[in-house]
This record gives C-alpha cells, structure tokens and sequence, in this order.
C-alpha cells in the first residue's frame, strides 16, 4: 500500500516537474532536477520494497541502453532506463490502480495550468502569425506542451472512466480538444485525440481486414518508413508548409548520422538545429539505437498482435491513438505526459494487467 501511494506522489511530481519548470519555478540546472532525482529515489524504493518480476530480455535491454548512454554521454538512451524503471516499478498496480494515477496526475498539472493564470502567477502569451495560446507555458513550444498536458489530461479519462460517466468525458472531450485546437493550432494532437475514439468504437469492424490487422502490428516500422520518404522532400515548399517542415527538418537529420548512430544510437539533440525534430519513431531509432527500435518493433508485433486476439479495441484504440501523436511530435522518450508511461506499460506488460474494459 505505501508502496502505491509513494510511486502516485512520484507521477504527480514527474507531471508537475515540467509545468515548473515552463513556468518558471526552475530555472538552475539543480533546481530543474531536484524533483528527477526525487522521483528515481521512490521508484527505486519501490522496486526494491515490492520485488517485481523482471524478465529478462528486460534486463538485458535496460543493460545496453546504460553501458551505451553513459559511453556515447546519450541523454536519449539514460531516458529509456528511466522509462523503464517506471514500467518495471507499475507492475505493483492492477491496470485501474495504475490508470486512476495516471490520471490523476494528469489532473492536477492541468488544474495548475488555470489555476497559475488565476493566480497571475503564469500569463497566457499569443504567439505568431498563427495566434497560438500557450496558457502560461511560455518556454520554447509553449502551446503544443500545453497540448500535451491536455492530451494527457483527455485521453487518460477516456480509459479512466466506465459507462455513463466515460460517455459524458467523451462529450465533454470531444468540444474541449475541439476548442483548445483552436486556441493552440496543434493540429497533431487534436487529431490523434479523435482518431482515438474513432478507434474505440470502428476497430470491431477494422479487425475484419487482415491488412488492417498487420498494418496495427508493424505500425512503428510503417511510421519510420514514412519519415524516411518525407526526408526526401526536404526542398519541397508545398509538403514543408503542409507539414510545418517536417520533411527539411527530417532531411538534415539523416544527412548528418553516421552508421556507428544508427547502430549503437545518437542523441538526437545532439545534433544542431535538430532538436526540434517531431517524430518519435525517428527518435527512438537514432536516439535508442538499432537494438532497441528492433526490441520495441518485436515487442509492439506481439502486443498487438496479443490484444487483437482478445478482442481489447480500447487498449488498441489507445496504443493506435497515441502512435498518430508519436509520429507529429517526438513525444516517446517524455515521460514527464502520463499517458506516454501508460503507453510504455501496455507495450511491455499488455495481457499481464487484467485487459482494460472493453468497449461497449
């Protein structure tokens, strides 16, 4: 029982760490991860304290990412460990527990957001010709972190929530992504969020298909694809502008990796200029490394390929959801959005968690 509240303390401050620090709060190297090392210390204590089963292909992985962040100085790699870490530490909950904190620390970063501009603690700016709010996120790329949070926030619910009261969130859900898309123009988001629950509800009749069905399966290998043929039209002004240059920014990057990057991984930001590149699946390649993209392709084959034999389309329509986000935004390696570590636990634990209710 300690063990659950102190890693629900250790999300709560994980969600929170980065609305502090956009705000304002930190803005020391120390002070920006006080509350990082914080949240290590529980989830090791947690791990320690509940003796969760590792397998051990995971422990290996989590090995190689180690030896090899710390050799290649790989910020994108440690992160992975540390992703990990949180996984292996949540297989104290059962999948409501795990949900319902999730959830509810991605409630109180969202509360906090309003209630900093209540306060005028924090000040909403407008920005560019695009007129984006950043709701007090006033850091570079305010209004899409904003729009995290309330991806977070929204798509989180949706699972959280049962029966009548998951029919309302949706309602409500469907207006507030619609309006807040409005006031921030990511357009990401806003469509990985509807695409969700178009998912929930199409996915009994999708299933029919097997080219759908292996589609879901191979889908980070399909999405990796994709980029690397949108690398290919980096002079293209209608696809730059149709795409907010995705394809220019994606181009510099694969120009500028070399084999020994693909194979044993680069830190993307270590790149100039190329921090900024919005695709996890990129990230995960050349930040994580050849090993560890081949493992998550292994390990998503599977796991969908288990989920779609019991028939569990609201996990599906989740990891389906959040992979359309993965593609416009590198969003994979933060873990800071929880619905970025509730993706991670499906991937590696799925069936072990009693399947998420199914929808109805």
């Amino acid at each position: 029982m300690v063990a659950r509240y102190l890693l629900t303390i250790s999300f709560v401050l994980l969600s929170v760490n980065a609305l502090f620090i956009e705000v304002g709060f930190f803005e020391g190297i120390v002070e920006k991860n006080l509350l990082r090392l914080v949240v290590i210390t529980i989830i090791l204590f947690t791990i320690i304290l509940s003796r969760p089963k590792i397998k051990t292909s995971v422990i290996i992985l989590m090995s190689l990412l180690a030896s090899l962040g710390l050799v290649k100085f790989n910020i994108d790699q440690l992160t992975l460990v540390y992703m990990l870490l949180i996984v292996t530490a949540s297989a104290i909950f059962n999948k409501d527990e795990l949900i319902r904190s999730l959830f509810i620390a991605s409630s109180i970063t969202f509360i906090f957001i309003f209630l900093f501009l209540a306060l005028d603690v924090s000040y909403n700016e407008i920005r560019d010709f695009r007129n984006r709010s950043t709701y007090g996120l006033n850091g570079i790329g305010g209004p899409t972190l904003f729009f995290n949070i309330l991806f977070s926030f929204l798509i989180l619910g949706c699972v959280h929530f049962h029966r009548i009261k998951k029919k309302i969130f949706e309602i409500v859900s469907i207006f507030a992504c619609i309006y807040f898309y409005t006031e921030t123009d990511v357009r990401g988001g806003a469509i990985a969020f509807i695409a969700f629950l178009a998912f929930q509800y199409s996915m009994p009749f999708l299933v029919r298909f097997r080219t759908i069905t292996f589609a879901i399966k191979i889908l980070p290998v399909i999405f990796l694809n994709i980029a690397i043929v949108m690398s290919v039209l980096p002079n293209n002004e209608f696809y730059n502008a149709l795409l907010s240059n995705r394809p220019e920014l994606y181009s510099i990057l694969l120009e500028k990796i070399t084999l020994s990057d693909v194979l044993l991984g680069a830190s993307v930001k270590s790149y100039d200029l190329i921090s900024i590149v919005d695709n996890s699946f990129i990230h995960l390649f050349i930040g994580g490394g050849m090993a560890f993209f081949v493992y998550y392709a292994y390990l998503h084959f599977f796991r969908m390929k288990a989920l779609l034999v019991v028939k569990d389309y609201q996990k599906i329509a989740f990891i389906l959801g959040v992979s359309l986000y993965f593609f416009v935004e590198s969003l994979a390696v933060r873990i800071e959005n929880m619905f970025v570590i509730l993706y991670w636990v499906i991937l590696f634990t799925g069936i072990n968690h009693k399947p998420l209710k199914r929808h109805e």
